[in-house]
């Protein structure tokens, strides 16, 4: 064998060595890797769940039993007024004959109120039971009584309508004098134990604006001289009657 031939064969072995020693190395190295500790691992992740709390059923608010509607029995007004009695009508009666007419909740004599009313200036109640008419049998002396009653309430009316017409006279002066014409009003007018007015209001207007504010005003700060008599409604309708 020549010596080309020889050197070719041993270059030829000397590549097959190496390719089989990187091929060995590659291997271990290989094999290595799997089988070692150090290499990475594959990180479990954790996945942190937070659990919200659900939120309350709605409250269901229990429709308490609505209270029975407690029927109100208003107690009517009790209210004086009062007219010269008609002595006629009450003689026309049989003697000891009661008056069975129903009372009625103002306190008033049988008698149809006048367009000018009286000397009070009180407004009459027609159809009411007289105040001078005996009743349950007791006889003369209960209208006598009544009578009593009725001079007694009519004469502090007086005074109540004499100081209410003061002020509202002077009212209207400050303003002019009275309106023209004929002009009547009546009101209602409620005091308490001192005699101060605590409540009023027009129940009569004369149709006039200024002569109606006239007396409002007059009764809105107004206290009678006089507490009313015991026993006495404390409520009164008063006609003011003025000449223009």
């Amino acid at each position: 064998m020549s010596d080309k031939e020889i050197k070719k064969i041993s270059v030829v072995s000397l590549g097959l060595l190496v390719v089989m020693v990187i091929l060995l190395g590659a291997a271990a190295y290989t094999v290595k890797a799997v089988l070692s500790d150090d290499s990475p691992r594959k990180k479990s992740s954790v996945t942190m769940v937070t659990l919200l709390k659900p939120p309350p059923p709605p409250q269901i608010k229990e429709k308490l039993p609505e209270p029975e509607q407690v029927r109100e029995i208003q107690k009517k007004e009790e209210v004086f007024t009062s007219e010269p009695q008609d002595v006629g009508n009450q003689d026309s009666k049989p003697a000891g004959e009661e008056d069975n007419t129903p009372a009625g909740d103002n306190l008033g004599v049988d008698a149809e109120g006048t367009a000018g009313g009286d000397a009070f200036g009180l407004v009459g109640k027609k159809g009411g039971r007289s105040l001078l008419a005996g009743g349950g049998g007791s006889g003369g002396g209960g209208g006598l009584g009544r009578l009593s009653l009725l001079s007694k309430y009519t004469g502090y009316t007086q005074i109540v309508e004499t100081e209410i017409r003061k002020r509202v006279m002077k009212r209207l002066d400050e303003e002019g004098g009275i309106p023209r014409g004929k002009l009547q009003v009546v009101a209602r007018v409620s005091v308490d134990s001192s005699g101060a007015v605590i409540d009023y209001r027009i129940i009569g207007s004369s149709g006039n604006h200024r002569m109606d504010e006239a007396i409002k005003q007059a009764l809105g700060d107004i206290k009678i001289s006089e507490p009313p008599p015991d026993g006495m409604p404390r409520t009164m309708d008063i006609k003011f009657t003025y000449q223009g």
